[in-house]
């Protein structure tokens, strides 16, 4: 059976794609992402914009309970403070 040249280098390259291990294909980066051209909306990867702003939350969340704990513990040590100052005066 004889292919069209064109097909059958989009078939070989296909072919390629579906039988090489993810990890040996290599990944291609931008040294100036200036020069990348803009990105509409509607080829951004929702799923991944989802996760990324999941963890934003649970990170924000998280440092929130921090700062309530560390200004509970101000807090505490201040009238812990003042209650040593006024016993040491009486």
């Amino acid at each position: 059976m004889f292919r069209d040249g064109t097909e059958k280098s989009v078939q070989d390259i296909v072919t390629l794609l579906k039988e090489t291990d993810p990890d040996d294909v290599p990944k291609f980066v931008a040294k100036d992402l200036h020069k990348l051209p803009l990105v509409a909306f509607d080829h951004v990867e929702v799923t991944r914009l989802l996760k990324d702003l999941t963890l934003l939350k649970q990170s924000q969340a998280e440092m929130q309970h921090q700062l309530e704990v560390s200004n509970n513990t101000i807090i505490s040590t201040s009238r812990i403070s003042i209650i040593a100052q006024c016993n040491f005066c009486k």
